[in-house]
């Protein structure tokens, strides 16, 4: 399973990602997390701006898998792809879609900043292994 982001690192990721599972000859299963932000606290405005960004997540995120299938459309089709998009926190959100695809390893983008300690906020919370992946270029 790869959490994939926008950009020159999640395109690293996401090929780091499909080649794990070409080897492994397993499913590859990319996600997109949509952050969710209460809608059910405070005044209305700011219940509706919640609702607002709530609907910008997801559409950015449906945005990231598009790109994630275009990516992917050009590389092996001997690995089987599937895409989900998943909503919350980054570590309710990973865990729960690890379980849900049965994920036997989680693959996230190599960032300057933060990338060990996203790993490190998985571990031991899903049996599945974390690996980030190569940086780009």
């Amino acid at each position: 399973m790869i959490v994939y982001e926008p950009g020159a690192a999640g395109r690293a990721a996401l090929l780091h990602a499909h080649s794990l599972a070409v080897d492994e000859s397993a499913q590859l299963t990319v996600i997109a997390i949509a952050s969710r932000e209460r809608t059910d606290v405070g005044c209305g405005s700011c219940r509706q701006g919640a609702m607002f960004r709530n609907e910008l997540a997801c559409e950015c995120a449906t945005d990231a898998l598009g790109e994630a299938r275009e990516l992917i459309s050009s590389a092996s089709p001997a690995v089987k792809v599937g895409y989900a998009l998943v909503r919350g926190t980054f570590r309710r959100a990973v865990v729960q879609a690890a379980r849900d695809h049965d994920a036997g390893v989680i693959v996230l983008p190599a960032r300057r900043r933060f990338s060990r300690d996203r790993a490190r906020m998985l571990d031991g919370r899903t049996p599945a292994s974390v690996v980030v992946s190569p940086p780009s270029g």
